[in-house]
């Protein structure tokens, strides 16, 4: 019989402008919109750490995040002192 002992996601994410309103506008909701994201993980008790946080040319900002995976143990995966919960 086998079952999972752990398990966690690594995701990349990027949170692209919509280019509809003034750029600081923008760029102002974008930020927002990955606060309420990563605010969103904790409020659900779903650990995560992240690993990279970048804007790019675009103005885009692009996130790389380890979290937990339906619940599973992920202890092994992700450091608590870098958790973001």
């Amino acid at each position: 019989m086998k079952r999972i002992a752990n398990a966690c996601l690594e995701q990349t994410l990027v949170f692209s402008l919509k280019e509809k309103i003034s750029p600081e506008a923008d760029r102002k909701n974008l930020e927002l919109e990955v606060n309420h994201y990563l605010r969103q993980l904790a409020k659900r008790s779903i650990c995560y750490q992240l690993l990279m946080r970048e804007e790019q040319d675009d103005g885009s900002i692009r996130l790389k995040i380890r979290k937990q995976y339906n619940n599973y143990p992920c202890q092994e995966y992700i450091a608590e002192a870098g958790a973001g919960r």
